[in-house]
């Protein structure tokens, strides 16, 4: 089946993947990936096959209409680097889907210190995303100063109330964070996302 060089960026996307990363992965050039990606001159079939084998190697499919998938339901970010990997994921689909993002975020001094300026400037991106709306339970509301931020609505909930672990909801996947291993696993799963948006809502409108 034929693919397109958008499919090609897609596939990248749900792997959390930069260019350099599809590079070191198919022993190709980063200049190589970006011209494939901007489709700037034919791609040698050779060039083509490296990339898609390497795709499913990581359990990519590529399907009719121009579609992509994922095998594995979950994927997993580790260290510093990892979580920005993640942040890349969790912008890109939330840029190509406008959905809504809902967070259970941890202690915002602890999330400072563990990624530093990191999710600051992850969360000013977001909020530059007009058709992207962010819902979020912090026990901290002002350590990363949403309130400059219009597409954001925040509620503050007492620390003793607040996860030990980080949850993210998006376009249905279901991110958990573990600060204390800079781990996050991502699940894509319908029927779990829909069952954690519906528990997410609900206890969004009973507090105050």
């Amino acid at each position: 089946m034929p693919v397109t060089t958008a499919q090609i960026k897609a596939a990248r996307t749900l792997l959390g993947w930069t260019t350099q990363d599809l590079a070191d992965f198919s022993d190709l050039s980063v200049s190589t990936i970006n011209n494939l990606e901007n489709d700037r001159h034919s791609t040698h079939k050779k060039t083509m096959e490296k990339v898609m084998l390497t795709f499913e190697k990581f359990g990519v499919c590529f399907v009719e209409s121009s579609g992509v998938l994922v095998n594995s339901s979950m994927k997993i970010y580790e260290g510093l680097s990892g979580i920005q990997k993640y942040f890349d994921y969790n912008y890109e689909v939330l840029k190509a889907t406008s959905g809504e993002h809902r967070i259970f975020t941890i202690d915002g001094l602890v999330l400072k210190q563990k990624l530093g300026p990191m999710a600051q400037a992850h969360y000013e991106r977001l909020s530059r995303l007009e058709n992207v709306k962010v819902r979020m339970f912090t026990p901290s509301g002002n350590f990363l100063n949403f309130e400059k931020y219009n597409n954001f609505k925040i509620k503050q909930i007492p620390l003793y109330q607040a996860s030990l672990a980080a949850h993210s909801y998006f376009s249905g996947n279901v991110a958990i964070f573990f600060m204390e291993k800079m781990r996050v696993i991502v699940i894509q799963d319908q029927a779990l996302f829909d069952i954690s948006v519906k528990n997410f809502d609900y206890i969004w409108d009973s507090f105050k």
